[in-house]
């Protein structure tokens, strides 16, 4: 770390400096800064615009018995990528180990105009403070927020007030937790969410530096790449997931279609922008404590198991409750308010539905069910390009239709599970056709004298299309048709070859409508579930359907 001494103005390095026995200057940059190599000439630097910041700053720092400063422009040396890198990643914790920060508004007048309280007052800092550019800047966040004493300076370097004296004033303005702004130490009891908020309205040169500046806001040490672009703060994200729990990282809230934006349908589970989090100010646990789910980053994207929760309204999405709320006065006796993202499923894995809302629970008419619990592969991002394609994903997809309404149940062997979309009840089509099975289950029909039973429906679209059922009575076949869909679980094994018609070709005559049939060994009575593939319209796009019926006949013995 470079430290420029208080009496030289010359720079020192030291590996370790002691807490406390140095002042660090926050400003907005303009032109005719000092770098680094510049102050080591120091006739040469006074001539520049930049230096009267240095000088001041090591004046202030002098006053308090301090015999070191540290200024930005001059105290890194830029030309060296490692020593780049070491400082932002330090930043944090360097500020939070100052004695004083100096925050220098260029911009704040030092004399209201005629008829306005006079400056020394709190009512004139207050109403000229948010005009400076010093608070729309990204970096200026963690300088607020770090430094146990921060002392605000007007454009004459004549002291306005501190962020003791205006904690109250300062965290309406910044929207940072009160909290926060006495003890930085506070910031893991923040919700994520809330956290990206602070820096919503805030701008960076760089864009990359958008992502660099909240470093130490949420405690993370990750490389510089500059160049990078925005990937530089979707890889922030990453690096939080790994180290955090907290499912609001995952609670922004995309801009509303028709605000002059290119609005995607769909999205991943990670945020584009810090603008993106907004609406996250006030958001809270639900519960005492947030939501902890393990979760992990994959080549397939976000990889958790969750239980989804299926809304019984207008929406065929799911839900993932993220356990969050906007309001603290919720009853704990009620399992309303918390807030969740709306998930499709697609042929790759999850992505996000309506990003620019949210789910909140009891705004539902009709209710919701959990699902079962399930391991979930959610996109990190979706480009444009593949935000449209996914508007004729159900093209050519098979969907199951109940057409006599007899109840029976998925019994978990459904193949190619990753295709299946158990809210649409439909398999994906990736663009070639598809084999798929299904097992049903029947249950026992008292009525009827016919006791619960079991049939297999498969299907292959992958040249003429084709459906076969079997019973489980017909042992040849129901054996073999279960081997092959436990021993074959990768998508390829169904979207590559013809199975149904090469492998059960000599039991499965090529045809579009089969009938099983399941006699109960005890009352003779006989069961018929008919199956019926149709070329059928699902959400404006040509699909298959397979209609399934089922009914009861006496058969005496």
């Amino acid at each position: 770390m470079w430290l420029i001494s208080t009496e030289s103005l010359a720079l020192e390095f030291f590996v370790d400096p002691p807490k406390g026995s140095y002042a660090v200057l926050s400003h907005t940059w303009d032109g005719g800064e000092v770098s680094f190599q510049e102050v080591k000439d120091l006739g040469n630097a006074r001539k520049k615009k930049g230096f009267a910041k240095i000088e001041r700053t090591c004046e202030l720092a002098r006053r308090r018995n301090l015999p070191y400063a540290w200024v930005d422009t001059c105290c890194i040396d830029k030309s060296s990528s490692a020593e780049l890198s070491e400082t932002i990643n330090s930043m944090f914790q360097w500020y939070r180990e100052s004695a004083v920060c100096f925050a220098f508004l260029s911009d704040l007048r030092s004399r209201p105009e005629i008829g306005s309280e006079p400056p020394q007052s709190d009512k004139w800092f207050e109403q000229s403070f948010p005009g400076c550019r010093w608070l729309r800047r990204g970096w200026t966040l963690q300088e607020l927020i770090a430094p146990p004493h921060v002392e605000f300076y007007d454009m004459t370097w004549t002291m306005r007030t501190s962020k003791a004296a205006h904690t109250l004033f300062l965290s309406r303005e910044t929207g940072i937790d009160v909290n926060v702004l006495e003890d930085s130490a506070c910031l893991s009891q923040i919700l994520i969410s809330r956290r990206m908020s602070w820096a919503a309205g805030r701008e960076t040169t760089r864009i990359e530096d958008m992502a660099y500046c909240l470093l130490g806001i949420f405690d993370i040490n990750m490389p510089m790449i500059y160049g990078e672009g925005k990937k530089a703060f979707m890889r922030l994200q990453e690096e939080i997931a790994k180290q955090s729990c907290d499912l609001s990282l995952f609670a922004w809230r995309a801009q509303s279609p028709g605000q002059g934006n290119d609005f995607q349908s769909y999205r991943g589970i990670f945020a584009r922008w810090p603008t993106e989090f907004t609406k996250c100010r006030q958001m809270r646990p639900r519960n005492r404590g947030p939501i902890e789910k393990e979760f992990t980053i994959t080549n397939k994207g976000l990889r958790l198991e969750a239980t989804l929760v299926n809304v019984l309204d207008e929406t065929r999405d799911l839900v993932f409750n993220l356990g969050v709320c906007e309001y603290s006065d919720l009853p704990k006796n009620s399992a309303n308010g918390w807030m969740g993202l709306y998930l499709t499923k697609t042929a790759r894995g999850y992505v996000r539905a309506r990003p620019h809302e949210m789910y909140t629970a009891g705004q539902e008419r009709k209710g919701r069910l959990r699902c079962e619990k399930a391991v979930l592969h959610i996109r990190k991002d979706l480009s444009l390009a593949e935000s449209l394609s996914l508007n004729s994903q159900y093209r050519h997809a098979i969907r199951f239709r109940n057409v006599t309404g007899e109840n029976y149940c998925l019994r978990g062997m459904i193949q190619p599970e990753d295709l299946w979309d158990s809210k649409r009840m439909l398999f994906l089509d990736q663009g070639s056709g598809l084999n798929a099975f299904v097992v049903l289950k029947y249950p026992m029909s008292k009525v009827h004298q016919v006791c619960d039973f079991q049939v297999v429906i498969a299907c292959s679209t992958m040249d003429a299309p084709m459906c076969v059922i079997w019973s489980e009575q017909d042992k040849t076949q129901w054996n073999k048709v279960l081997h092959h869909m436990q021993t074959s679980r990768e998508i390829t094994d169904y979207v590559a070859y013809d199975y149904l018609q090469r492998y059960f070709g000599e039991f499965a005559p090529r045809r579009t409508q089969s009938t099983c049939y399941f006699q109960d060994p005890n009352s003779g009575r006989k069961a018929a579930v008919e199956a019926r593939l149709k070329v059928d319209k699902f959400e404006g796009m040509e699909c298959f359907c397979i209609e399934v019926r089922h009914s009861y006949c006496f058969s005496p013995r």
